[in-house]
């Protein structure tokens, strides 16, 4: 039979599996919508909608470890309240507009450092040119790495993300891109 707090931290990965699974789905119809442009730039940012779910799914499994732990202070609920708070906490990051991808014909500007999971605050501009790389980080941003060491984050949640990567592509033939962006 299986004990309390193992059920407790099944329930947990169940909703941190869920909130995967509906963001998974919602992401499904977001690459086909386009980028912005806004004021001569283009602008793609990450899904709110998806976001949003998320956000709310990690203050369900919150208050749901909460309330175990007021009910039985148990190791388990604090573990289960600690990992809603930080599936929340996370990806209420991404709400932030510094987390948007622009660019134009010159350059491309967004998001330049990696915060845990998610992406940090800090901004980085990159002419096209100066690009030299690509690649994809262990948490699933796609980037593209100038000759100064800074990088550009991006991933499958940005709606109108097939239309930077068309950018890209027509900006840069010659970079290697990651095997989930090849085709």
């Amino acid at each position: 039979m299986i004990g309390h707090a193992a059920l407790v931290l099944l329930a947990s990965f169940a909703g941190a599996v869920l909130s995967a699974a509906l963001v998974a789905l919602i992401a499904h119809g977001i690459g086909r919508r386009d980028a912005e442009l806004i004021d001569g730039t283009l602008r793609i940012y990450p899904n709110r909608t998806a976001i949003w779910v998320v956000v709310v799914i990690g203050i369900a499994i919150t208050a749901g470890g909460a309330a175990i732990v007021m009910a039985s202070s148990s190791l388990a609920g604090l573990l289960a309240a600690l990992l809603g708070l930080a599936i929340a906490g996370f990806m209420a990051l991404s709400l932030n507009p510094a987390h948007d991808v622009i660019w134009t014909y010159e350059f491309i500007e967004g998001p330049s450092q990696l915060f845990g999971p998610s992406l940090g605050l800090r901004r980085a501009r990159l002419v096209w040119s100066d690009l030299f790389r690509s690649g994809k980080t262990a948490s699933g941003y796609w980037y593209v790495e100038g000759r100064n060491g800074q990088r550009i984050y991006w991933s499958y949640l940005y709606s109108g993300h097939p239309m930077f990567l068309m950018q890209l592509r027509l900006s840069r033939p010659d970079l290697d891109l990651p095997d989930d962006l090849q085709g």
